[in-house]
């Protein structure tokens, strides 16, 4: 088995980076995520590498965790939505306080009859396991929600993995929790594992 270090990893993959197509670097990514199922920090530098690989294959814009966090604990937290992008049943699990499920497939018209009044005047937040698929929805409902008068559309870097990675909460109809959905076996090692008191 080869043994590759951080530092040699991240110049693996910006080297194939300039050489590869979008897709190319997705398969790579989850290569990558498979070989590094052994520590931590790999894990970590692929989910750094992933989120890299998300913002190249679907370029909008993006918040990072700590600079949500720290907007949503002062008053500008009334000028935020979250959009949770991920199926019911991994929202169920959990998700950050106040998301609001959005059903990945819904059409740009059915967003802006839903949602137009709320998201006037609005950051609109999306998010999903690592970023890919509300990166996606950002792109189809991007149009409809700036028309609703939105302010802005972002999309939570590294997504909830990344939130919860960095220790910041996560809530189900029970109230907090330590449980979030791996989206899969293949994804489920970018999570740390809380340590439990």
């Amino acid at each position: 088995m080869i043994i590759y270090h951080q530092h040699q990893l991240s110049t693996l993959y910006s080297e194939i980076q300039k050489r590869m197509s979008a897709r190319v670097i997705s398969v790579f990514i989850l290569t990558l995520s498979c070989l590094c199922q052994g520590t931590e920090s790999q894990a970590q530098l692929s989910l750094s590498l992933l989120e890299n690989t998300i913002e190249r294959i679907h370029p909008v814009p993006s918040i990072t965790h700590d600079s949500l966090t720290a907007r949503l604990a002062t008053g500008d937290s009334v000028l935020f939505v979250l959009f949770d992008t991920r199926s019911q049943e991994e929202y169920e699990t959990s998700h950050i306080r106040k998301a609001i499920r959005l059903d990945p497939e819904i059409s740009p018209e059915d967003f802006e009859k839903a949602y137009a009044k709320m998201i006037r005047d609005k950051q609109l937040v999306f998010y999903c396991s690592v970023g890919y698929r509300s990166s996606a929805s950002i792109q189809r409902l991007k149009d409809s929600a700036l028309k609703a008068k939105a302010i802005a559309l972002l999309n939570l870097r590294g997504g909830i993995f990344r939130w919860y990675n960095e220790n910041n909460p996560v809530v189900n109809s029970d109230g907090i929790t330590d449980e979030i959905h791996p989206y899969s076996s293949a994804w489920g090692f970018l999570i740390k594992k809380r340590k439990k008191d």
